[in-house]
């Protein structure tokens, strides 16, 4: 019954998103508003409300973001929107997983109390909820209207969330999908480096974008088992492949020893691309991703990292799934649902039963034009039918996104 609780977990972030957007347009003196009762004032009040998530969501999952959120008088709002967006994915996660609502949370050395996984849930959507209507009573008290940010409200504006139960797919989602499924994905790809790699629509599509790779380091972002770090190193690049999976690059290793490493063998290395690493740092003029981009959970911490690893100039190309063609396939059912979990039909019936984020392209563009990359090129690849579409007719099943890293001096920058 875990994935029942998606709805109130979603309307507890629509809810404290909304208030954020509104406080965003109040005067400083009015932020820092306060009434009796209350915990603070309404900027402090939003910051406890998105720190004490930080907190439950640690003792549910034991993960916690790259950056503490300290209390504070006055507050990013832009991070406190990050910050929820993080924990929203989060816990999202955590319900179509599932978990034993009587199984204890993540000790904490510092807080003796041990409440079950069912208890702290409880204590977040409750604690969510009071501190929203604290800032409403600020508000009120002062003589200003607090936006509605009720159930009955958003289950109006959000009809496709309260019917997407009943759409879900059977059985819990694995945590990495990826090291279960390795030697089924692993077999998949083969049959892709057994036809002429020249024509594949994708990989010719991202090597047009990247330009000449010969001598230069590229980055593999989300390599698995390394199909795109070969296809790069045959000409000539110099590849270091980072993927969140331990069983796909030991894989990758393997399938490099075996066929020999050549005069610049492939750095693969186990990685969390959602989180910084210092090592890679503004390392990159070249970054790849091959249709990995949909199956990251936090695709905008995504965008982040990657900003971080490039320099300026740098060229990042994304192949992914069309988000349209989820729809237009029968993966999902409402395109404007972000988050909603679709499943890979063709590699399912090869026996990898892997999920993916459906976000709109909107939502995508969003996340990397936020992280300071600059959208250069779109091309769509791919062309399919299927029996959603009329006859005769063809539709993008792919895109290849193309993005530059401004330098210091480029004017140009439009976000």
């Amino acid at each position: 019954m875990a994935s029942a609780l998606l709805v109130p977990v979603r309307q507890g972030t629509w809810a404290t998103l909304r208030l954020i957007a509104f406080v965003r347009d109040l005067r400083p003196e009015q932020r820092a508003w306060s009434a009796p009762g209350t915990y603070g004032s309404i900027e402090q009040t939003l910051g406890h409300i998105v720190g004490a998530e930080h907190y439950y969501l640690y003792r549910l999952t034991g993960e916690m973001p790259s950056a503490e959120l300290k209390p504070a008088s006055t507050v990013d709002l832009a991070d406190l929107e990050e910050r929820v967006r993080w924990c929203s994915d989060r816990l999202e996660r955590l319900c179509v997983q599932g978990f034993d609502q009587h199984a204890p949370t993540h000790r904490n050395p510092g807080d003796p109390r041990m409440p079950t996984m069912g208890g702290m849930v409880t204590q977040l959507l409750c604690h969510g909820t009071e501190h929203r209507a604290q800032i409403a009573t600020i508000l009120g008290a002062h003589g200003v209207e607090s936006p509605d940010t009720s159930g009955w409200t958003y289950a109006e504006q959000h009809p496709p969330a309260m019917a997407e139960l009943a759409a879900e797919p059977p059985g819990p989602l694995p945590p990495n999908p990826w090291d279960a499924h390795a030697e089924a994905y692993q077999r998949f790809v083969r049959l892709r480096e057994e036809a002429d790699l020249a024509v594949d629509p994708f990989v010719s599509a991202m090597l047009s974008s990247l330009g000449e790779v010969t001598g230069r380091e590229v980055l593999d972002a989300c390599c698995g088992e390394g199909f795109f770090s070969r296809v790069l190193a045959t000409r000539g690049a110099r590849v270091i492949g980072v993927d969140l999976s331990p069983r796909l690059i030991e894989m990758a290793r393997e399938r490099q020893e075996r066929d020999g490493a050549g005069e610049d063998p492939i750095d693969y290395r186990v990685g969390d691309l959602t989180r910084p690493i210092a090592s890679l740092e503004r390392r990159f003029s070249l970054i790849a991703s091959h249709l990995a981009l949909n199956d990251v959970a936090d695709h905008r911490a995504f965008a982040r990292v990657l900003a971080s690893l490039a320099d300026p100039g740098a060229r990042l190309v994304l192949a992914l799934n069309n988000p349209y063609s989820s729809l237009v396939r029968g993966h999902i059912k409402d395109y404007f649902e972000n988050g909603a979990i679709g499943w890979y039909a063709g590699m399912a019936q090869r026996g990898v039963k892997a999920h993916y984020y459906h976000r709109t392209l909107e939502e995508y563009l969003d996340a990397f034009f936020a992280a300071g990359w600059r959208l250069t090129k779109l091309a769509d690849v791919w062309p399919g039918q299927n029996d959603l579409l009329p006859a005769g007719t063809s539709f993008p099943y792919g895109l290849v996104l193309a993005f530059d890293m401004p330098t210091a001096g480029d004017v140009s920058v439009r976000r």
